[in-house]
Order: structure tokens, then C-alpha cells, then sequence
């Protein structure tokens, strides 16, 4: 029984780190754009299609 806790939990935490970090990444983005980046400057440091930081910043 304690090893299911155990499991679930560092699935709790995991999921929480993940989430955390894709916050954090898409208020970067939103930040860059905001001081002028170019939607290409921010493609490029994110590692993201433009595409898909278009989508973030509208």
C-alpha cells in the first residue's frame, strides 16, 4: 500500500514540475514580446515554431 502512495505521489510531483515549467516558459514569452522580441528572436531561444508562439501571444 505504501509503495502505491509512494508512486502517486512522485506522479503528483512530476506533473507539478512539468506544469510549473511550462508557466514559466509562456509568461518568458509573453515578457520577450512585450519588450519588442520578434516573434522569429523568440522561436528561436524557446526552441518553439513560430507558429506555436503566434498562438501564445495573441
Amino acid at each position: 500500500m505504501c509503495e502505491v502512495l509512494d508512486r502517486a505521489e512522485k506522479r503528483g510531483e512530476q506533473r507539478g514540475l512539468e506544469q510549473g515549467i511550462k508557466q514559466g516558459v509562456e509568461q518568458m514569452i509573453l515578457r520577450m514580446y512585450k519588450n519588442g522580441y520578434s516573434i522569429k528572436q523568440i522561436s528561436r531561444v524557446a526552441e518553439m515554431s513560430e507558429k506555436s508562439i503566434q498562438e501564445m501571444v495573441e
